[in-house]
């Protein structure tokens, strides 16, 4: 059965072979207290993870101080298990711990992320209003943006 944990520097090497991220970045956020990082999976094998950012950089979550969930991975021969949900329901449930009444999620609106938008959707999750943004900031109508993992919709959801 897996289990989901907090992720330590210990888990450092096993995550960089699962996956690219910038780990020490992401390791010394946790460290300062500014994100935690959750992993999920058995005593041998990590499916996937996900980070809960208390300190977000998309200006309205920064603004009405509203974590954001970030970065949830699961490997692919691990999908469609249900483990993304186990994930989410974590950080949601961490958010509400430490008194958040809403909590953030952002989805790349490029077709390889179909099944997380329906995900998010399904979960409860509404876009937040304020149109898609790129690496955070809202984009401006008639400039040109790469379709990559930072053109994103950004969502709310009341916990």
């Amino acid at each position: 059965m897996p289990e989901i944990t907090v992720a330590t520097r210990k888990n450092q090497d096993n995550l960089s072979h699962f996956h690219d991220n910038e780990w020490d970045s992401v390791f010394q956020a946790v460290e300062n207290g500014d994100r935690a990082l959750f992993i999920i999976g058995d005593v041998s094998d990590i499916y996937g993870y996900a980070t809960l950012n208390y300190t977000p950089k998309y200006a309205l979550y920064k603004r009405l101080n509203i974590p954001e969930i970030q970065d949830v991975y699961i490997a692919p021969e691990y999908r469609r298990q249900g483990y993304a949900n186990q994930l989410i329901d974590h950080c949601e449930q961490r958010a509400r711990e430490n008194g958040a009444e809403q909590v953030g999620i952002s989805v790349s609106v490029s077709p390889e992320f179909g099944i997380a938008q329906q995900i998010y959707i399904a979960r409860g999750y509404n876009v937040d209003g304020n149109g898609v943004t790129y690496d955070r900031a809202t984009v401006t109508q008639g400039q040109q943006y790469a379709v990559d993992d930072n053109l994103c919709l950004m969502m709310l959801k009341q916990l």
